[in-house]
C-alpha cells in the first residue's frame, strides 16, 4: 500500500513547484493503488488553495473524480484517538498532527513525502511507538477520554 504525503500531490500539480519534476517521476513510477487519508485531501485542497489557484484545485478534483488509481479512505475512531495521544505528547514535536498520522500509517503502508522531518522520524521510529492499548491513551489524556464520551452521546442521540 503507497500514500503520498499531500506535499508530493501539491508538487505534482503546481507545475511552479521546485520538486514538481521528483513528482511527476514518483507518479509514472507507481505500479499500484495509491491510498489517500482523508487529512492529507484536506491539506491539499487547503494548500493548493490558498497558495496556488483555484484553477489546479478544480484540475486536482477533476483527477481524482476520473482517477481509478486513487483511493481515499477516512480514520477509524481508535486510530485517531492514538494519534490524538501521541501527537499531545513529546514525541516527534516538529511534526504536525497530519504528518503524526501519517507516521502511524507507516506501520501499514508506505509513505512517499518531500518533507525531511517525516522522512526522519520514519526512518528512526520504532514500530512498537503506537502499539498502546486505548485504556492507557484514555487515562492518560482527558481531552480524548471526553471527546469519547462525547461521541458515545451523539451516537445514542435520535435525530429524527
Amino acid at each position: 500500500m503507497i500514500i503520498l504525503d499531500a506535499n508530493v500531490w501539491i508538487a505534482f500539480f503546481n507545475k511552479d513547484d521546485s520538486q514538481h519534476k521528483k513528482a511527476v517521476t514518483i507518479f509514472e513510477c507507481i505500479g499500484e493503488i495509491v491510498h489517500m487519508p482523508e487529512y492529507v485531501l484536506i491539506e491539499i485542497l487547503t494548500i493548493l488553495k490558498l497558495k496556488v489557484n483555484k484553477k489546479v484545485v478544480s484540475n486536482f478534483l477533476e483527477f481524482l473524480n476520473d482517477c481509478l488509481g486513487v483511493e481515499i479512505f477516512y480514520t477509524q475512531r481508535d486510530v485517531l484517538k492514538k494519534v490524538m495521544y501521541f501527537f499531545g505528547r513529546k514525541y516527534y514535536q516538529k511534526l504536525s498532527f497530519v504528518d503524526q498520522y501519517l507516521l502511524y500509517l507507516s506501520k501499514y503502508a508506505k509513505i512517499i513525502t518531500f518533507d525531511k522531518a517525516l522522512n526522519r522520524a520514519l526512518r528512526d521510529q520504532e514500530k512498537s511507538e503506537f502499539e498502546i492499548n486505548d485504556n492507557e491513551v484514555f487515562k492518560e489524556n482527558k481531552f480524548i477520554k471526553e471527546a469519547n464520551e462525547f461521541s458515545k452521546y451523539l451516537d445514542s442521540t435520535n435525530y429524527e
